[in-house]
């Protein structure tokens, strides 16, 4: 069976001819209904039904990413797929509902409604995040690192990365691509453009995002990339830094990463019906 990174790049192959697409989804007094729209392309129909077939046997394989039990209990692999994509891509959108009206012309309840657009890079992106937790119950960077909302702060993940593991070590410039990278999770997460890490770290303790104890270690890794003459401020004179700290410090990075995103992941998640 194809791994979700196989099947994130057949999703993305189908996008470029059929970037328009979207699944659109019925509920209510009239049944449930599923219809891949905006397209005239049979092909691309039957292509998307097959890989999300597939996606939809595997997806249970991953129960960090957290499922509701409609998607449990779903038999059928690509109406299981679709319900995942609902419940768990972050894009679905809800349209005004209408009214089931009898015989008689009597109200006989509810129609709701809603749609996904951009469909074949909203499906790979969920198959990206399948790969993230696939091994593990929070997200692997290497697979998140491929999504577009993460694109910034993990950049400079990987700067920190290659700094730290060069022939010429620069373990000043590590620190401070790793605390960036943290620092631009947590504006994600805040949707705030400018915040620096240590104001952002209170705010995750007021809304209870993070417990006191983790925030008290992330303002530990603030302080010391803070204090430390060469990595956010000019030394006058070269500084060389212990590098079993500077591990500490970068593994302590790694690890806020995982939680920040998890989090970012679960929270966008859960705004959808």
């Amino acid at each position: 069976m194809r791994t979700w990174k196989e099947l994130c790049t057949a999703f993305r192959e189908l996008e470029g001819g059929r970037a328009d697409a979207r699944l659109d989804y019925q509920w209510g007094a009239a049944g449930e209904h599923w219809r891949i729209a905006a397209t005239t392309s049979r092909s691309y129909v039957q292509q998307f039904e097959a890989l999300a077939r597939i996606a939809g046997s595997k997806i249970l394989e991953v129960p960090a990413l957290g499922f509701e039990h409609d998607i449990v209990e779903e038999r059928d692999p690509t109406t299981r797929w679709y319900r995942a994509l609902v419940r768990l891509s972050g894009r679905f959108e809800d349209r005004p509902f209408g009214r089931q009206l009898d015989d008689e012309g009597k109200p006989a309840g509810n129609i709701f409604s809603g749609t996904i657009s951009a469909l074949s890079e909203v499906a790979a992106n969920l198959c990206l995040m399948a790969e993230a937790y696939c091994v593990s119950s929070t997200p692997r960077l290497d697979a998140v690192a491929e999504l577009p909302r993460y694109k910034g702060p993990m950049t400079h993940w990987r700067d920190a990365r290659r700094l730290l593991s060069a022939e010429q070590q620069d373990a000043a410039g590590a620190v401070h691509e790793a605390v960036s990278a943290v620092e631009g999770m947590a504006r994600l997460l805040l949707e705030s453009d400018s915040i620096t890490l240590g104001k952002a770290v209170d705010e995750l303790r007021k809304a209870d995002l993070i417990h006191p104890a983790v925030a008290k270690c992330l303002d530990g890794v603030w302080g010391y990339a803070s204090a430390v003459p060469g990595i956010r401020h000019g030394a006058s004179s070269p500084v060389v830094l212990r590098i079993p700290e500077v591990e500490f410090v970068v593994g302590t990075c790694e690890a806020a990463l995982r939680m920040l995103i998890d989090l970012d992941l679960r929270r966008s998640t859960s705004s959808t019906v």
